[in-house]
């Protein structure tokens, strides 16, 4: 799916996307305050919606866009498209690896009931961040498409989500006190750079952001799910969320190529005429 911008600049998609990012933080202390609200239930179904999302959706999209990109590139190395395939994949990787390796020593600390460590804390916010300011201010190349901006901003919210309920378990007061203010930052200084300084056109940089991305979305999903964070599991919920919401993408998607499809034949009937 095309997530170009073809034609003029349009914020307000942009704004509105980063504006709803920005109420993510506030949904868990509010949902906290209900007693018969399952949270791991919650975040089963966040986590089957961004799992599908991502397999539908954002990998589909960054290899669609390897080519293109390669070719227009200023970035010598990069022009070949198994080299920019390779960056991506490496980028990829290393969100994952890294978003695991620093929940498992949070997890170790939290199982010997050890103080919190700030260093490992602060470190962990300052990927979160950059993470949320390269997706936020990535935003304007996405802004043809009000669908694809939905989408991500689907998967933002819910990384923040899923993140939040890992940070408020392993560092407590310190995430609700420091944590939540760095993450909304972050949102608003990436909305700030992306409004003023990039274009609204995919380049090298916003499909390391998606691959970073798609990185620490998979490890916030299995981290949840696979019983590391809450001890407690819901795989048919997270299931079956999954497979719904992939349909309806798949449908979506296949109902836009086909929009797509008789709009050009109009185009060249027309121009034929």
């Amino acid at each position: 799916m095309d997530m170009n911008c073809l034609t003029h600049c349009n914020y307000f998609t942009p704004v509105v996307a980063s504006l709803i990012l920005l109420l993510a933080p506030m949904v868990l202390p509010i949902i906290r305050k209900f007693s018969g609200v399952d949270v791991s239930k919650i975040a089963s179904v966040g986590g089957g919606m961004a799992i599908a999302a991502v397999f539908v959706f954002m990998v589909p999209d960054v290899i669609a866009k390897i080519k293109p990109v390669s070719a227009h590139t200023g970035i010598k190395f990069l022009q070949q498209e198994h080299h920019l395939m390779c960056v991506i994949f490496i980028t990829f990787l290393a969100a994952f690896c890294l978003m695991y390796a620093l929940e498992k020593i949070a997890l170790d600390r939290t199982k010997k009931k050890a103080k919190p460590d700030s260093f490992v804390f602060y470190f962990h916010m300052a990927v979160l961040g950059a993470m949320l300011i390269a997706l936020t201010s990535a935003f304007p190349a996405l802004a043809s498409s009000t669908y694809a901006i939905f989408i991500v901003c689907v998967l933002g919210f819910f990384e923040i989500f899923l993140e939040e309920i890992a940070l408020v378990k392993h560092f407590k007061t310190l995430y609700s006190k420091v944590g939540r203010y760095i993450v909304m930052l972050a949102i608003l200084i990436g909305l700030g750079l992306g409004v003023g300084f990039f274009k609204q056109e995919s380049t090298v940089f916003t499909l390391l952001t998606q691959a970073f991305v798609i990185g620490m979305i998979l490890t916030a999903v299995i981290k949840n799910e696979f019983d590391i964070i809450n001890q407690s599991n819901n795989y048919s919920l997270f299931i079956m969320t999954a497979i719904i919401f992939y349909v309806m993408l798949l449908e979506d998607a296949s109902s836009a190529k086909n929009i797509n499809h008789k709009s050009a034949a109009h185009h060249v009937t027309v121009s034929h005429h």
